[in-house]
């Protein structure tokens, strides 16, 4: 196909726009909306139709059969009728549709009459504040100095150094076995065992159209971790003296970066969990407003992001805490 034919193929097929029902003729405002549809040619006013020959019954005819009156003409009818968005693919038109009913249909709007949410919801894009959008849907790039493992023992707090843990979420979902705590001691104090049980659950990968609720991302960040025992004993020496945060990177499937998307700090006096060979972190407070969450951490020394080459997904990493994160 030549470019002035597949040009005119595009320009036939984009036909379809998006129109919204309005209780009052006149000037359109978003208040009077009742009714939002896709459609081509002159689908918009076939719901007048409908209502005039009383075709089906629904809360949209009855709205619409109080505001026509029996005189109706075409003149009368069109002034209920406003074309939102025009020019579009059947796709592009059903995602547009979509994403009006989603603004109108709740708090932000009027309440619709639209038996369905419509036909593209799975594209619909979030509405979501634009810190948000920079914590789910972007990265800025930090150098961060990390920490090895072998380094904690002589880890040394002061009022400018704040240790994060690191540590790895994933965008695929994984299976593992459920398991309960005992009444056994752990192998340290304050930690105590757990035994798996034989039922299987299945934790969902990360998206950026789906991230997790803040319960899921605990549960991703909080089981289970290669630490040594006596790492988890210098960990808990420095959480006697300061703050010790744990941040959970997600990797980014359209980037390919792993960015920090949740950050809680970890709680001294909460109990570790050993399931005999690894260790669950005790999450405390989460840190809605940490300066790191929607950041790609690089290594001070070169552009390496942090966990790169990392199989144990979990690292450390010192945080110039000047800015001190709240909830």
């Amino acid at each position: 196909m030549d470019s002035e034919a597949a040009q005119a193929a595009s320009s036939a097929a984009n036909v379809h726009y998006v129109y919204a029902l309005v209780r009052r003729p006149g000037k359109f405002a978003l208040e009077d909306v009742f009714y939002i549809g896709k459609g081509k040619a002159l689908r918009a006013l076939s719901h007048f139709e409908a209502a005039k020959k009383d075709l089906y019954a629904s809360a949209k005819i009855d709205q619409i059969k109080s505001i026509l009156g029996d005189e109706a003409t075409v003149d009368t009818i069109e002034a209920h009728c406003y074309v939102l968005v025009g020019d579009l693919s059947e796709r592009d038109a059903y995602n547009v549709e979509s994403l009006f009913i989603k603004m109108l249909g709740g708090p932000m709007g009027p309440q619709l009459l639209n038996l369905q949410r419509g036909h593209g919801q799975q594209e619909t894009p979030l509405l979501v504040p634009v810190a948000d959008a920079r914590i789910y849907f972007d990265a800025v790039e930090e150098h961060v100095d990390r920490v090895s493992s072998d380094q904690l023992a002589s880890f040394r707090v002061n009022d400018g150094r704040t240790l994060v843990i690191l540590v790895k979420g994933g965008t695929a979902a994984i299976d593992e076995p459920a398991s309960v705590v005992t009444e056994e001691a752990g192998p340290i104090d304050r930690s105590v065992r757990v035994e798996y049980v034989k039922q299987i659950r299945t934790l969902r990968g990360w998206s950026p159209e789906a991230p997790w609720t803040h319960s899921e991302a605990a549960e991703r960040a909080s089981v289970w971790w290669p630490i040594s025992q006596a790492n988890v004993g210098h960990i808990r020496r420095i959480t006697e003296r300061a703050n010790v945060e744990i941040a959970l990177l997600v990797r980014d499937p359209r980037s390919g970066s792993s960015v920090v998307r949740y950050a809680w700090r970890l709680d001294p006096q909460k109990n570790w969990l050993f399931d005999g060979k690894r260790w669950g972190l005790p999450l405390g407070q989460a840190l809605e407003e940490h300066p790191w969450r929607g950041v790609k951490l690089l290594r001070s020394d070169n552009s390496r992001q942090v966990l790169v080459g990392n199989a144990s997904g979990i690292g450390y990493a010192v945080r110039a805490s000047s800015n001190e994160t709240t909830s």
